[in-house]
């Protein structure tokens, strides 16, 4: 089980327990696919450890208040790739990870 699940499967069992309420976490699917390149981003982006932190397939740039100019171009710079105005973390991390295998072939 890799860190992200067993965080999710602690939060919701931590709440489960405490507020005798159900949270309802977000899925994580597809942000797990691109482990690799978001530890990476993290570090060169975001400025902190990918895994110090709870990310799901709907977290974005807005959640660490990076949705600024400076950001999207460094970004843009750093992986070759154009934003779309969400910009949800596991759609840059797509991006980034066909722009690396289109390079590849």
């Amino acid at each position: 089980m890799n860190k992200t699940k067993a965080l999710t499967k602690y939060l919701q069992s931590f709440f489960k327990k405490e507020n005798k309420e159900h949270i309802q976490f977000a899925e994580t699917d597809r942000i797990e696919k691109y482990e690799t390149i978001a530890v990476d981003f993290f570090n060169k982006i975001i400025g902190m450890n990918y895994y110090d932190c709870f990310i799901s397939d709907e977290s974005s740039l807005y959640d660490f208040d990076l949705d600024d100019e400076e950001t999207i171009e460094k970004i843009k710079k750093k992986y070759g790739i154009e934003l779309d105005k969400k910009l949800f973390l596991v759609d840059i991390f797509e991006q980034i990870n066909n722009e690396k295998n289109h390079y590849i072939k």
